[in-house]
């Protein structure tokens, strides 16, 4: 088995200090939420079952702001997997004036992240 079929099929752990982090980004009364799955359990009385806990970390129509939220996912721990909610893609259900609106404040705040992320490298570097 190849190095890479190892990565594919998890047979190679990645050991580090930090904990990993899943994310939901959904949208919500015209505004993006971002909320983070905790390493907890929590009984579900409706549903009779468990469900993870999670944490809302934010929320904002502005994508600077949630460029500063997404800063702190990274700094938080390293972040696993972002989920997108159905809500983004039908996002007039949710106080939106155009189903692409959410998703496109999510995409311009995580380039408004990586462009000042790329600077601040840039600069430190020069």
């Amino acid at each position: 088995m190849s190095f890479e079929n190892d990565i594919k099929s998890g047979y190679i752990q990645v050991s580090h200090n930090k904990d990993t982090f899943d994310y939901i980004i959904s949208a919500e009364d015209g505004e993006v939420v971002v909320t983070k799955y905790l390493d907890e359990k929590e009984w579900n009385e409706h549903f009779q079952c468990e469900f993870t806990k999670t944490e809302e970390i934010g929320r904002s129509s502005d994508p600077t702001f949630l460029s500063y939220v997404y800063q702190a996912m990274e700094d938080d721990g390293i972040v696993g997997t972002i989920y997108t909610s159905s809500s983004m893609d039908y996002a007039t259900d949710c106080g939106f004036e155009k189903n692409g609106d959410a998703r496109d404040i999510w995409d311009r705040a995580e380039d408004i992240y990586r462009t000042r992320q790329f600077n601040e490298n840039y600069e430190k570097n020069a």
